[in-house]
């Protein structure tokens, strides 16, 4: 079996994609985001149980958090999906609502300002520490973490690892949609070091630079 736990902001759709497209006689289970922290941690936790019995691969995906929080500020900002199913329907509701939520901030940097208060939304698991999803009790709840920045070659690691032949299908931005500038330009010297410290963690376990310049 192959557990996928799509973390949020990381192109998880199209990984899922790719994963669909993919001809093996493995079972491939999908953990999201959206089940909340508590449970998406007790389906990996039970999983990790269950290697005692079956052969069972668990992997995710991050980002760097500079990136990642600046791209899920604007998708809460100016992206709404079109209503062609029931599950976007209800996707849209609740992006609406984290909307309504940052409306109250005038910019991006008042937004850093206030990202630890905003956080307590339970909506809000677009800007929860990667690493509160996949870490507990000092040990990964995941055996293989790709890297968003490597996004291509370390899907083709995971696929050499799982034994599944290589195929990985980028999901088409939609007309009209947001595009993200270089995240740099969205930080000063105050933001940034705020936004180190919220995700202090992810960057000592994840493995990310915590500097870069200032534009």
């Amino acid at each position: 079996m192959i557990v996928f736990f799509k973390m949020p902001k990381t192109a998880s759709s199209s990984m899922t994609q790719s994963l669909n497209e993919i001809k093996t006689s493995k079972i491939i289970l999908n953990i999201t985001h959206g089940f909340g922290i508590e449970h998406a941690q007790k389906y990996l936790v039970t999983a990790n149980r269950f290697k005692r019995f079956s052969q069972i691969d668990i992997f995710t995906f991050v980002r760097n958090p500079f990136n990642r929080l600046v791209s899920a500020y604007n998708y809460h900002i100016y992206y709404i999906k079109p209503h062609s199913s029931i599950k976007q329907r209800w996707g849209n509701i609740m992006r609406l609502k984290m909307k309504e939520e940052l409306s109250k901030y005038d910019s991006f940097e008042h937004f850093c300002h206030n990202l630890e208060e905003t956080c307590k939304n339970k909506l809000a698991f677009h800007f929860l520490p990667q690493t509160c999803w996949i870490y507990k009790k000092d040990k990964y709840l995941v055996d293989f973490i790709g890297k968003y920045e490597n996004l291509q070659t370390d899907f083709k690691k995971l696929c050499i690892k799982l034994d599944i032949s290589y195929h990985f299908t980028k999901k088409k931005r939609k007309s009209g949609t947001w595009s993200s500038p270089d995240y740099s330009s969205y930080y000063n010297k105050e933001t940034k070091e705020l936004v180190k410290e919220f995700y202090q963690k992810d960057f000592e376990l994840l493995n990310y630079n915590m500097d870069f310049p200032i534009i």
